[in-house]
């Protein structure tokens, strides 16, 4: 008998089971952009410490927020890194990180830091 963790799932049908808070599609999501979301991270807040945080908190704001995805509007993964950018931009904002963000051309993006609160 084949269970959720042998099988390989389209992305549409990770998003259904995640809406339904099945936890086990969910380690599925991560597994599967974890790493892309991460190399994200790194590049926009430039910090291994402070990529690990937003990631944490991408895939937690992905859990609570399901229900917003929209499939007619954006693939999956282009809403995933929608909720990526939103939670970067949030995190530098909490710690009063000076940055721009550039989206004109989505989904190529770009973070700019221009100045990190100093202690």
């Amino acid at each position: 008998m084949e269970t959720i963790t042998d099988k390989k799932f389209t992305d549409q049908e990770l998003y259904l089971l995640i809406q339904q808070k099945n936890e086990a599609a969910f380690v599925h999501l991560y597994d599967r952009y974890g790493c892309t979301i991460y190399g994200l991270a790194l590049k926009a807040v430039q910090s291994k410490e402070f990529a690990d945080e937003v990631v944490e908190q991408t895939f937690l704001n992905v859990w609570n927020s399901i229900h917003q995805f929209r499939s007619q509007k954006k693939t999956f993964f282009t809403w995933l890194v929608c909720v990526f950018i939103k939670t970067a931009k949030d995190y530098l904002d909490s710690k009063s990180i000076k940055f721009t963000v550039q989206t004109d051309n989505f989904p190529e993006f770009s973070f700019t830091i221009i100045e990190e609160k100093v202690c």
